[in-house]
């Protein structure tokens, strides 16, 4: 059994437990028919789902077959006895559908059986033909059934790869989501973290600026004290000095 291979419905390589159809030699992998190692291990014969059908059909068929082979042995044993009941009424003569009108009662009924069993006979061997063309029927439709199963299971197959890709498709999106996600939690955090900072700077720059404004209309104020004591002495110095002034200017008088 080649590794390289089409095995089973599913038509893949060999993989794990292997079974073996009976009927048709064909391998099957266990889970794709539910059957464990173990299991197989106490059988003696497996048959595939198509043999299977094949095995019922053609099972009811050889039944009804055989019943009909046992009517028509009946019959024919009938029919013989028949003949020699006939031969032995007529004296030796052979009676049948062709033959003469007879005037004996007995000879009559016999003929009128027999020929009922011919008709029987020839129906039976009808209803023969009849069921082999329905187990043809049953064959060629166990067939089509089976190239149904095939592209199905092909189908189901390909339903089951599209939806395996799309779960890894879906998983790598979701990981990649996720990635980001953090990445984008990691930046904000980061972002956060700068503007606190800045927060925090801004408020020592605004204590800081107040602090200088404080400072510096205190030191107006004093500057403003001081420019104005300095006017008041500049007003005193000039009233001395005009003062001065005008004495000197009578003394030279």
């Amino acid at each position: 059994m080649s590794k390289q291979e089409r095995f089973c419905f599913c038509r893949l390589e060999a993989k794990g437990f292997m079974i073996m159809c009976d009927g048709c030699r064909i391998w099957f992998h266990g889970r794709c028919v539910k059957m464990s190692k173990k299991s197989s291990e106490a059988i003696e014969f497996w048959y595939c789902m198509w043999c299977n059908l094949y095995r019922d059909s053609a099972k009811s068929v050889i039944e009804e077959q055989e019943k009909i082979r046992e009517d028509i042995l009946k019959i024919k044993g009938e029919l013989e006895h028949l003949k020699v009941a006939i031969k032995m009424n007529t004296g030796g003569l052979t009676s049948s559908t062709d033959s003469h009108a007879s005037s004996d009662p007995s000879e009559q009924s016999l003929d009128q059986e027999l020929i009922i069993v011919k008709k029987n006979l020839e129906k039976l061997k009808e209803e023969n033909l009849v069921y082999q063309k329905n187990h043809a029927d049953i064959l060629t439709r166990v067939d089509s059934l089976k190239r149904e199963l095939v592209s199905k299971q092909k189908e189901l197959n390909s339903i089951e790869v599209n939806f395996k890709n799309y779960q890894e498709e879906s998983l790598s999106s979701k990981r990649r989501y996720d990635s980001d996600i953090l990445n984008l939690k990691t930046d904000i955090a980061s972002k956060q973290e700068e503007l606190d900072k800045v927060k925090l700077n801004f408020q020592n720059f605004q204590e800081e600026k107040q602090l200088l404004e404080k400072n510096l209309n205190e030191e107006l104020d004093k500057a403003y004290r001081e420019i104005s004591s300095l006017n008041e002495s500049n007003k005193e110095l000039a009233s001395s000095l005009a003062i001065k002034r005008r004495k000197l200017s009578k003394s030279k008088c």
